[in-house]
């Protein structure tokens, strides 16, 4: 019994995992000029860049740190 609820944990996991790059992308969209100002700034635009700019908007990072708890208590 405790190996398949594992099991369906770790899955639960991966499926989290991958929804990820789909919400990244979404972040990294809405920016104008994003590729003339990674350019000139020499900053790499990948995840920690959007996680940033998701905790600097404060209604932004409640729903992102509420549906991220959500998420864990629902598959853990």
């Amino acid at each position: 019994m405790y190996r398949a609820e594992t099991i369906f944990a770790v899955l639960n996991s991966v499926r989290i995992c991958l929804l990820w790059p789909i919400f990244k992308n979404e972040i990294l969209v809405s920016l104008p000029r994003r590729h003339t100002i990674s350019a000139f700034s020499n900053v790499e635009m990948g995840s920690a860049f959007a996680f940033k700019i998701v905790l600097n908007n404060e209604t932004r990072a409640l729903r992102f740190i509420a549906v991220i708890w959500v998420c864990v208590c629902l598959c853990v």
